[in-house]
Formats: structure tokens, sequence, C-alpha cells
């Protein structure tokens, strides 16, 4: 009679798995060793891709089907990857572009400007410069206690441009020394974001294939990964853009300042949950206080109050439509902003968001599927 508990039967039964799976642990860990050095890069592309899919490359995805019915699905979201990626570009870069301009003056030295860019012409380049020292000078005056350091802008800012005028060398003193700045960093997020955003959906519909979720469940994981982004995109940049851009618009009312300097800097600030608002308009009101322009003064930080009761008000009534959340997610993605600058620098305020956002969708629908779990999501 044949034991079947014979040790070595059993060994030899699942010896062809151990190797396979350690095959399969070796070419992992080759990978990981071959993509270590694009880690940053990739980390950027896919966190952007993440919060920007819903809003920006889908509405594009249905634009092109619509109108243009005779581009194959593979060509349809391939298109639609490119535009959606020039088109966030454009959106990323025009804050920037417009600051600039705003400082330059005419339209011919804009052009003259553009020119001598495109043709690394060194006095132009130089004028560029000033420019922007110019603008941190202002910001530096009406925010002193911002941690500014003017060198280290006006260097990061040199060496960001003379990486961008010479990508190729750039690019390739990256594939071949392994050192590149924040520009080879950014093409490279740039190049993968177009892929993800054709592919992304292949990707995760493939991994979902594999998970213990039927259909139905992982259909609801997509929707709930749409309505936290809408929501986080609500919450976070909604509200400070126009928090800034409301802001910029009554100091330029009361004290004459450029609408656009206090904007931009009103809608980064705003970032900062709680006390962000109030150190945008609160120094104007200080200083109007000080000249004895105490109507004038007493006006902005009224208004600037009332503003900002206006802008949470319709943030939370629209935020609940998207998507209702407790009082912990919304500290828990601040805090994942925190982190993520102090861990990747500023391209962490991408990246911590987007891993928080993947944690919250991932147990919003795996712990449901556990029994003592299940009554707690469906009384929230």
């Amino acid at each position: 009679m044949e034991d079947k508990y014979d040790p070595l039967g059993i060994l030899r039964s699942w010896l062809p798995h151990f190797m396979w799976m350690g095959v399969l642990a070796i070419v992992v860990f080759l990978m990981l060793v071959v993509f270590k050095p694009l880690t940053e890069a990739i980390f950027l592309g896919a966190a952007i891709a993440s919060l920007t899919y819903p809003i920006l490359y889908q509405p594009i995805l249905r634009f092109v089907r619509q109108y243009l019915p005779f581009l194959e699905n593979h060509s349809a979201k391939f298109f639609s990857g490119i535009a959606a990626t020039i088109f966030l570009i454009i959106i990323g870069s025009a804050p920037f572009v417009i600051l600039i301009i705003n400082t330059v003056g005419p339209i011919k030295d804009i052009g003259d400007l553009i020119r001598g860019l495109v043709t690394q012409d060194k006095d132009q380049i130089g004028l560029l410069f000033k420019h922007v020292d110019t603008l941190i000078e202002e910001v530096l005056t009406l925010y002193p206690t911002i941690p500014i350091d003017k060198e280290q802008i006006l260097l990061y800012a040199s060496d960001f441009l003379k990486d961008v005028l010479g990508f190729a060398t750039s690019y390739m003193t990256f594939l071949f020394k392994g050192t590149g700045g924040f520009a080879v960093q950014l093409g490279l997020a740039i190049i993968l974001l177009c892929f993800m955003y054709a592919q992304g959906d292949v990707m995760v519909r493939s991994i979902l294939r594999f998970s213990p979720l039927p259909p139905d469940e992982g259909q609801r994981l997509l929707s709930t990964h749409r309505a936290i982004i809408l929501r986080l995109l609500l919450d976070i940049g909604g509200t400070a853009l126009a928090q800034g851009i409301g802001l910029g618009f009554l100091v330029w009312t009361f004290t004459g300042f450029n609408f656009f300097i206090v904007a931009f800097i009103g809608t980064l600030i705003s970032l900062i949950p709680f006390v962000g608002m109030t150190m945008v308009w609160l120094p104007f009101a200080s200083v109007m206080w000080s000249k004895g322009d105490f109507t004038e003064a007493t006006f902005l930080a009224i208004l600037s109050i009332a503003l900002n009761f206006l802008i949470g008000f319709g943030k939370k009534r629209l935020g609940n439509r998207l998507h209702e959340q407790s009082p912990w997610t919304g500290f828990m993605i601040f805090m994942s902003i925190v982190g993520g600058i102090l861990s990747f620098g500023i391209k962490g305020f991408l990246i911590g968001p987007m891993i928080m956002v993947s944690v919250i969708v991932f147990w919003q629908t795996i712990m449901p599927l556990y029994g003592p779990m299940a009554p707690y999501y469906e009384k929230e």
C-alpha cells in the first residue's frame, strides 16, 4: 500500500512549483534593479495619470470617439493620450508663463524673449532671470515669513532651463551616467504619462481579473477611485484656485497690487488647510491698517472671510454629491501631501495623494467583503 504521506513524493510534486516561484522571484528582483533609477519618474507619471485620468483623459477620449469615429480603438486611445498630455503641459505651465508675461510688458518684448530662449540668446536669458528675480522680490516683500531662498530658486531655475534647452544632452547624460535634473525626470514622466493614459485602463482591468472581486465589485472599485479623485481635486485644487483668484481680485480692488501675483501665491498658500487663506489677505490688511486705512482694511478682512465661507459652503455641497467621505479621509490625504513633499520634494505633492487615494480605494473596496467590516461601511 502506497504511503500517501510520503515526504519524498510530496517534495517531488511541489519541487517544480518551488523552482518556478524561485525563478519568478529572481526575475522580479532583476526587474526592480533595472527600474530603480526610474522610480521617481515612474511614481510621478503614475501620480499624474491617476489624478487627472477622470477629468482630462476620459473626456478627451469620449470627444475623439464621437467626432473621429474612423479611428480604431487603439489609435483613439493613443491620440487621446497625446492630446491629454499636451493639454496638461499647457495648463501646468500657464501660471508661470502668465506671471513672466505680466512682468515683461509689451508684446514685442515678449516675442523677443521667446525668440531669445529658442536661440539660447544669453542676453534674453539674462533678461528672463531678471524678471524672475523681480517676481521673487515682490513676493518676499509681501510675505517675508515664507522660507524662500532667492539664490537657490534662481540656481534651480537656471539648471532647469539649461536642461530644457539642452534636453538631448541632458537625456544622454542621464542614460549613460545615471545623473539628470528635474527636467529629465519630468520628460520621462511625460513619456510614461502618454502610455499610462492610453493603456492604464487595460492594465487595471487585467489586474482585477486576478483579484477575488466579482465583475460588479471591480467596476465599483473603478467608480470609487473616480469619485475620490474628483472629490480630492475639488477639495484641494479647485478650492485653492477659487480662493486664490478671489483673493487676487479683492487685493487688487483695495490696493491695486498685481492681480496675477496675488492669485498665484494665494492659490499655492491656500493649499494649506485651515490657515492658508488667512496668510494671504492678513498681510495686506495689516499694511493698510498701519497706514491708517482702517475702513478699507476692515472691509478687506470681512470680504476675505466671507469669500472663504462661501467657497467652503459650495465645496461641501458639491463635494457630498461627488463622494461622501469621513473627516479621517480628508485628514489622511492632507498628511499624505505633507509626507509626500518631505519624501520626494515638490514631486511628492502629487505622489503622496496618489498613494493615499490608492490605499483608501483598496480599503473601501476590499474590507466590506469581510463580514465584520461590512456593517461599518453600510452605516457610513
